[in-house]
């Protein structure tokens, strides 16, 4: 089972904390991390501190890299994450992901989600 979050630079502090209790409990699952609106240098910073995890595949977007018109930020959030969410199942090797939102906190093994 793959997992899927985001993010954007305000709101880092809880997918920090979110990714370490996957990883605290021992669960070994492919994240997704979503950096929504990181500049280059905040999103190296991310990429930095979780360098020795190979498990984690970490994806870039903003506002302005899309085609489809939306009138702010919060409607972007939205209706973009929707979408990865389907782009990435489509991709899955495993054929299963599982979101969780930034702010969760994981206290054991997935192994009973799957």
């Amino acid at each position: 089972m793959e997992l899927l979050t985001w993010s954007d630079p305000k709101y880092f502090i809880f997918a920090n904390a979110l990714i370490r209790s996957i990883r605290y409990h021992g669960n070994n699952n492919l994240i997704h991390l979503n950096l929504m609106d990181f500049n280059p240098e905040q999103a190296g910073h991310v990429m930095r501190m979780f360098s020795k995890d190979s498990r984690i595949n970490f994806i870039s977007t903003n506002l302005n890299q899309f085609d489809y018109k939306v009138n702010n930020k919060k409607e972007f959030y939205r209706n973009y994450r929707p979408r990865l969410f389907l782009d990435l199942l489509k991709k899955s090797k495993e054929g299963k992901l599982c979101t969780f939102g930034a702010n969760g906190i994981v206290f054991t093994k997935l192994d009973y989600i799957e």
